[in-house]
């Protein structure tokens, strides 16, 4: 019951400020028409627009300034990426010669050995094949590999 009451006073305090403030409002309304006249009015909306156009100058020139500053690095690091990635093009054209063809010979290799594996009855597969290395030798004929694995079984 308390709190109905404390409510409804709450209520009618609330509607007893809206309607003072709406009183207020409207004395405050009526003294500004009378002591504003239409040329204080455009002086001051005048000068209002004017200290807004500066402002809002002012920012964007500093906005323009901090972008232009980051364009500015952007082109740098962008022309640095441009050396960086010639250099590796011309260091990977350079290298190619040292490179080119052992993907397909050890390919052809590593095709032969599970060959021979197979053949010989040892089952192993691709995974447990760590590298397979040609021993080099004087003499003429069929070069000797080594198989590195990591299966320690296998090994024995």
């Amino acid at each position: 019951m308390e709190k109905k009451t404390e409510i409804n006073e709450s209520v009618s305090d609330i509607t007893a400020i809206n309607i003072h403030l709406d009183e207020i409002t409207g004395e405050i309304t009526k003294l500004r028409e009378i002591e504003m006249k239409k040329e204080d009015i455009e002086h001051l909306i005048s000068a209002t627009v004017t200290a807004i156009m500066k402002t809002l100058e002012d920012e964007l020139k500093s906005t323009t300034q901090k972008y232009q500053k980051q364009i500015d690095d952007l082109r740098d690091r962008a022309q640095c990426n441009e050396t960086r990635s010639t250099e590796a093009i011309k260091m990977s054209n350079y290298n190619e010669q040292y490179s080119r063809g052992t993907g397909e010979t050890e390919m052809r290799l590593v095709e032969k050995v599970d060959e021979i594996l197979k053949r010989e009855g040892a089952e192993i597969s691709r995974d447990e094949i760590l590298a397979i290395h040609r021993i080099p030798t004087r003499g003429v004929g069929i070069r000797p590999i080594k198989i590195e694995s990591g299966n320690r079984e296998w090994k024995n």
